[in-house]
């Protein structure tokens, strides 16, 4: 029996525990639509911020486990592997440039089956480290996805606001450079240069948001989590300069943890379940403002993903089957058989069957489709 490493053991775990901290917060935004998207049908599924989250876990998870299974057995397969992928021509010493061969000598081949034996052995920590960079890169680009489109749905009120205020600020400036002095006008028109005029920045939009949630029911600390959020963007921007820092030194504390990114320096994280826990923090916050915006319904903060004709057959079934018209003796069997025509299979078609019987014996009307979809099929 081999022995997993216990550091990768618990970024497994510390990613899987973000899976369930979305699939928790899926649990309590997302109503009817959770309930459709747990019974993992092939035709109708809900995404929102949290199950777009779980999926940036997965690939991090897979990378992990890979890892710890293919060191678990010595990297035995690996010869093989490369054997088939030479012998079956998928790698050879030749490559294309400009519509041009150009043919390497064995050499080089050589070298480069020799450089993937040297990456599995010694270079895992810096593929770790490129791993956490893209998670980071996507966990936070899916939450600034994400809180875009809430401020898309005040997008008009947050920049009639905004825009009075920068004309209000152009204004100022252009009042006080007709009335400097000479050495100061340069710097007056430096910060005129420096306004933003038409563009809304991520902080922007975050902000304008946080300005008309209901204090009262945000039960968290509004201006540490735009310390958090700022923290955690900054962090994300360091891939346009290859994982390095530009900007002024910027320090978090969390949980007794102290993250830091400094100017000219790439991130350093001495421990990466802390960081994968720090960005844990975009789901609850993300949560938390859901649940303190009015009149915030599911299909505000979320997307339905649907086949179509499936989806179709289903609809057709619950119809025919409050209808009168097909007979009591065959009703079930024709109901089974659109259900699996739609692609569930046969087990989750009678749980759906049955589920539609007793919602049908409450109703003398047609049962509403995601109703029927939203029971338990697992």
């Amino acid at each position: 029996m081999c022995d997993f490493d216990s550091n990768n053991k618990s970024r497994i775990g510390a990613f899987l525990s973000l899976k369930d901290k979305c699939f928790y917060h899926e649990s309590e935004r997302l109503g009817i639509r959770f309930h459709i998207n747990n019974n993992n049908l092939p035709f109708i599924y809900f995404s929102s911020f949290f199950s777009h989250m779980r999926d940036v876990c997965d690939l991090s998870i897979l990378f992990l486990i890979n890892e710890e299974i293919s060191n678990g057995v010595g990297r035995k397969p690996y010869p093989k592997l490369i054997e088939e992928v030479m012998a079956e021509g998928f790698y050879s010493n030749k490559i294309t440039v400009n519509n041009e061969v150009v043919i390497f000598d064995n050499i080089k081949v050589k070298f480069t089956l020799e450089e993937n034996k040297e990456l599995l052995v010694n270079k895992f920590n810096g593929m770790l480290g490129s791993q956490i960079l893209d998670f980071q890169v996507s966990a936070f680009s899916s939450f600034e996805f994400w809180i875009s489109k809430l401020y898309e749905t005040h997008k008009d009120e947050f920049e009639s606001d905004l825009i009075n205020s920068r004309e209000l600020k152009y204004i100022s400036l252009i009042e006080k450079h007709q009335n400097a002095s000479e050495s100061d006008k340069n710097k007056i028109l430096q910060k005129i240069i420096k306004l933003p005029g038409g563009f809304f920045s991520f902080p922007d939009k975050i902000n304008s948001i946080f300005k008309i949630i209901d204090k009262d029911k945000y039960r968290r600390n509004i201006n540490r989590d735009k310390e958090i959020v700022s923290f955690l963007r900054a962090n994300r921007n360091t891939v346009h300069n290859g994982g390095v820092h530009k900007g002024k030194t910027q320090t978090l504390s969390y949980n007794s943890k102290v993250f830091k990114l400094e100017p000219d320096k790439p991130a350093y994280n001495e421990n990466y379940n802390d960081l994968i826990a720090l960005i844990g923090e975009l789901v609850d916050i993300y949560s938390e403002i859901l649940y303190s915006l009015e009149s915030m319904t599911p299909d505000l903060y979320c997307e339905g993903q649907y086949k179509p004709r499936p989806l179709n057959l289903v609809r057709i079934a619950s119809k025919e089957y409050a209808s009168e018209e097909i007979e009591p003796a065959i009703k079930d069997e024709i109901i089974l058989s659109l259900f699996i025509e739609a692609g569930i299979n046969e087990e989750k078609s009678q749980r759906l069957l049955q589920n539609l019987k007793g919602l049908s014996s409450n109703t003398e009307q047609e049962v509403g489709l995601l109703t029927l979809l939203s029971c338990d099929l697992v």
